[in-house]
């Protein structure tokens, strides 16, 4: 039983990375963002490739930081 439960981890780790620790920070590709000049608030496209992005994380990208306000999926 014990050799069986390490191969469908071998297997998760492998195909699916399962196994991946959602509880770090998450770390983003910015796909595109852009900047409204009379609040001058940040809006960007991500995609997250480590960890969980959540409301009021602080962020960095390049010169830029800030703090998530809102987040949407492709559902809305």
């Amino acid at each position: 039983m014990d050799k069986l439960k390490e191969k469908i981890k071998e297997v998760a780790h492998e195909r699916v990375n399962l196994l991946e620790d959602y509880t770090t920070k998450a770390q983003c590709i910015v796909i595109e963002s852009d900047v409204d000049e009379k609040s001058n608030q940040i809006t960007a496209t991500v995609i997250v490739k480590k960890g969980t992005l959540r409301l009021e994380d602080l962020f960095v990208s390049g010169v830029n930081d800030g703090k998530v306000r809102l987040l949407m999926n492709d559902m809305g």
